[in-house]
């Protein structure tokens, strides 16, 4: 098996552990630090209340003079999560910027398009990042790169952004393949090179 998934390239990894439940991902952590920083723990993109709430938090840091927005997407755990990938993007992107696309060779193309009212964020935006970093995460990560200006600090990402179908193995271990390939606009392939940082940390 080892040498079989050394073949693939990738496309397929054991796991001794299967993929969190959606119920046991936290949502969106969101704290206002000392200098008037602003900070986003997403290990996924579910919002606590909703998306308005946090589209209203940042025009509120906006009005009150923070200086800058940290998201931070290591450790990242809602990895299949690209239409809250795109419904994040969208906070900080021109409504109707194509974020990013997902295709297969069994999955018709899905192309993701900021969606919604643009908020005032502040600015600069900084995205942390390091291997951990995989799947929506680097999506979000990439088009935030592209389209909003943003600043990735950190470590490379996974290089792992797609969609993967889970299947249980006799020895209680899982073998994940990738069943469809994410794409940045301009057509970059997010799979199989990790994103490196602006700022290697």
């Amino acid at each position: 098996l080892p040498e079989v998934l050394e073949r693939l390239a990738g496309a397929a990894v054991l796991s001794p552990d299967p993929l969190p439940k959606s119920e046991e991902i936290q949502p969106i952590y969101t704290e206002l630090l000392p200098h008037r920083v602003g900070y986003w723990r997403m290990s996924s993109f579910r919002p606590a209340k909703d998306w308005e709430a946090l589209r209203n938090q940042l025009r509120l840091w906006k009005r009150s003079s923070v200086i800058g927005l940290v998201l931070d997407v290591r450790d990242f755990a809602d990895i299949y999560n690209f239409e809250g990938a795109a419904a994040a993007a969208s906070l900080f992107v021109e409504p109707g910027t194509t974020l990013f696309s997902v295709q297969g060779l069994q999955i018709p193309q899905r192309v993701y398009k900021a969606d919604g009212d643009k908020a005032n964020a502040p600015q600069p935006i900084i995205v942390l990042t390091n291997p951990r970093t995989t799947g929506a995460a680097e999506a979000f990560a990439a088009a935030l790169q592209e389209s909003a200006g943003a600043i990735v600090v950190g470590r490379s990402t996974a290089g792992r952004s797609g969609l993967w179908e889970e299947i249980p193995l006799s020895t209680g271990r899982y073998l994940r393949m990738v069943v469809g390939r994410t794409t940045l606009a301009d057509g970059t392939s997010l799979f199989g090179e990790p994103q490196v940082p602006d700022i290697p940390l």
